[in-house]
């Protein structure tokens, strides 16, 4: 999967190749980017018999792009589904395909464009290693796959083939053999957009049934779903993974689990374990766990939610804004005033954009946020 949210391991990246990207100044995933890139060409330098025009190819391969990220999420779904999972939906680039409903509703949107993601409910957490693993290698599996087809008759095709159908195959198993590739290989970024290696990786490390796997099948469920069941609930608290990624995320399931629960001790409790775990993490992570420290202690203070909010980039405060967790934490802050027509405002700006957020990105993972706010707006138009 593209630019999703699912790893689930504080990726490391090796010292040798920190230190190539720092000589040459331009980040790993460019040059990650290029090697993959031109190790695959190489295989198709051998066929330079064929002829068409390389600028149709370049065409094809525009063309080509957002099927190629549409076959990639199907595989994910089919396995997904193979393995009993529930597929909710589909996301490649702007093409969003929603499934939670009655009906497939169709829609494009350039709202966070970027990217494909297959939004599937992984089940109970038991046995997940297994079927994780599986969903994941589907994807870049199915792109492979295409390559492999296509490739053999690029070889037989000689120059009396047409350039109108040279030209497509050649894009069409090229775009599809780097896709699948550069999906396999790890890329080693902190964070939780990265490729299907990554989480490959994180489930190879890990043991049966072990803690690394059931922190990323509840980001999965988190973002498919919105909710933990109980069964996930009892098996986070339970689990204890390995690096701080991990726990970090397990941290942010069970602190979300527990402000839709209402049980605020174990919110704050789980928000300070996020501020502990976070001290190694990129800076987001560690001023957005001040940020749900602040708000979930029994009472909130304006100067401490203040500061944590001034201190956040303009950046990182527009992505929380997208998300409704900015707006959310204003209506507390106003709250915490006395300031109730201000409070109002910052609750109907964020449902705004959580439900946005939604509706065209058809990720669930704000849910709590989106929880928040319309307890928020019940209790203040009493």
């Amino acid at each position: 999967m593209t630019d999703r949210s699912p790893t689930a391991h504080r990726a490391s990246t090796p010292s040798s190749l920190r230190r190539l990207a720092r000589q040459f100044a331009l980040p790993l995933s460019i040059w990650r980017l290029c090697l993959i890139t031109a190790g695959v060409s190489s295989l198709y330098l051998p066929l330079n018999s064929l002829e068409f025009n390389p600028n149709a190819a370049f065409v094809w391969i525009a063309v080509f792009f957002l099927p190629s990220i549409v076959l990639h999420e199907l595989g994910h779904a089919l396995a997904g589904r193979l393995q009993g999972m529930r597929f909710a939906g589909l996301v490649a680039g702007p093409l969003k395909i929603e499934l939670r409903g009655r009906r497939p509703a169709l829609t494009f949107s350039t709202y966070r464009a970027s990217g494909g993601q297959a939004l599937l409910d992984p089940g109970p957490p038991t046995g997940l290693r297994h079927r994780l693993a599986w969903m994941f290698l589907a994807g870049p599996l199915t792109n492979l796959l295409v390559a492999a087809v296509t490739y053999p008759v690029l070889w037989v095709a000689g120059p009396h083939w047409p350039a109108a159908v040279v030209a497509p195959l050649f894009a069409l198993s090229a775009i599809n053999a780097i896709g699948g590739v550069m999906n396999l290989v790890p890329s080693f970024t902190p964070g939780m957009a990265v490729s299907d290696g990554d989480a490959l990786l994180t489930l190879l490390r890990s043991r049966r049934e072990a803690p690394e796997a059931v922190a990323l099948g509840s980001l999965i469920t988190l973002t498919g779903t919105g909710t933990l069941s109980p069964a996930w609930a009892a098996q986070l608290r339970y689990s204890q993974p390995a690096g701080d990624l991990n726990r970090y995320i397990r941290g942010m399931a069970l602190h979300g689990h527990a402000v839709r629960e209402e049980d605020r001790a174990e919110a704050l409790r789980q928000a300070q374990d996020m501020v502990n775990i976070a001290a190694d993490l990129p800076t987001f992570f560690r001023r957005s766990a001040a940020l749900e420290l602040v708000l979930a202690a029994p009472e909130p203070d304006p100067q401490a939610i203040d500061q944590a909010l001034q201190a956040l980039s303009r950046r990182e405060q527009g992505l929380l804004r997208s998300f409704g967790t900015l707006d959310r934490a204003l209506a507390v802050l106003a709250m915490a005033r006395g300031d109730r027509e201000a409070a109002l405002g910052a609750v109907s700006r964020g449902l705004e954009a959580a439900r946005t957020f939604q509706r065209r990105s058809l990720s669930r993972a704000n849910s709590t946020d989106l929880t928040v706010l319309e307890r928020l707006a019940s209790q203040l138009s009493r």
